[in-house]
């Protein structure tokens, strides 16, 4: 309950804010922020609250994340280690592990986001106007529960079980640890990225008037192909997972191919009976739709020809069915009194 709380202020900082960084880019692309120079100086306090928010989310002391998800990782460590028995040891040392994992992967994309809303390289950010002041102050309204709330530490302990919700030194050194080591690393993976994509790219080499369009294109794949391999492989500035994820980054561009495998085994087969549905209707259903009305057109063909306005017609036609009709009531009538 107590990390619950403490996450809701800091993530409905978190998610306002983003709000307030689309409103001032025209966009929610990311790698088009990363491309927009002074985003930071435009709106500074969307900045300054989402990066206390981002801290707080990668659990750094002393926000509020940090105690509450120490509260969190204390209370697996004391399961794992036998002190408490609300739950198996092996359970504990599940999220405890799984814990330090999430930590260490929390404050990459936290720190990843950071980079490329409010560090990108480029011409300056589109002037959208200046945000109202209801959309920015409630981001300093909910910052101070992101900043102060883990320091009640000590006094909410009686809100709950009872049990002390002090960060150990131990969970708070490798928490931290690992937090920051995720940071650092992907700020490495940015700036490497970044400085990879100053280097000349496709197409950047000024032709000289007294050479042949054809010779600088195959000057510029050239220089292309030196700074990053072959050509399309150069690495995107917005994207410094490429490094950090290593040969995994491929399969996690894609989700892991989760979207392949759904494809496969629900769009297609949807799509499938889709078409079924719709061959029957429009082959079957609609034939009998369709054969019945140019069943009533014919019918309406045939009593129109029928009609003629010659009234010795009609008299002939009358006289016709009514002889028809007491011959026929004749032959009945003796068929019945044969029988």
């Amino acid at each position: 309950m107590f990390h619950l709380i403490s996450h809701g202020a800091f993530k409905a900082v978190l998610f306002l804010a983003a709000g307030v960084v689309i409103h001032a880019a025209g966009t929610n692309s990311l790698a088009a922020m990363s491309r927009m120079g002074g985003l930071a100086k435009r709106i500074p306090d969307a900045y300054w609250t989402m990066t206390l928010a981002l801290l707080a989310l990668a659990a750094i002391p002393p926000f509020a994340g940090f105690f509450s998800k120490e509260a969190v990782l204390v209370a697996a460590e004391h399961t794992a280690l036998g002190d408490r028995h609300v739950a198996p040891a092996a359970a504990g040392w599940t999220v405890l592990v799984a814990g330090l994992l999430a930590a260490v992967l929390t404050a990459a994309y936290a720190t990843r986001l950071w980079l490329l809303a409010f560090r990108g390289r480029g011409a300056e950010a589109p002037d959208h106007g200046r945000q109202p002041v209801a959309m920015t102050s409630v981001l300093w309204v909910l910052a101070v529960p992101t900043m102060a709330f883990g320091l009640t530490v000590g006094v909410i302990t009686d809100w709950f079980d009872g049990h002390s919700l002090t960060p150990s030194l131990a969970t708070a050194v490798l928490s931290t640890g690992v937090g920051l080591v995720g940071g650092l690393v992907t700020y490495g993976a940015w700036r490497h990225t970044t400085a990879l994509a100053a280097r000349t790219p496709m197409g950047a080499v000024v032709a000289h008037p007294d050479e042949e369009p054809a010779l600088v294109e195959i000057e510029a794949i050239e220089a292309h192909t030196a700074a990053y391999g072959d050509v399309g492989d150069a690495p995107d500035p917005a994207d410094p997972g490429r490094l950090l994820l290593g040969p995994l980054h491929r399969h996690a561009a894609t989700g892991f191919h989760l979207d392949a495998l759904y494809a496969v085994l629900f769009v297609r087969p949807v799509q499938a009976a889709a078409s079924l549905v719709r061959f029957l209707d429009r082959e079957v259903v609609d034939t009998y739709v369709r054969g019945s009305a140019t069943g009533a057109r014919w019918l309406g063909t045939a009593v129109r020809r029928a009609q003629t306005g010659n009234v010795q017609t009609y008299l002939s036609a009358l006289l016709a069915g009514s002889l028809v009709l007491a011959v026929a009531a004749v032959v009945f009538a003796n068929v019945n009194a044969g029988s």
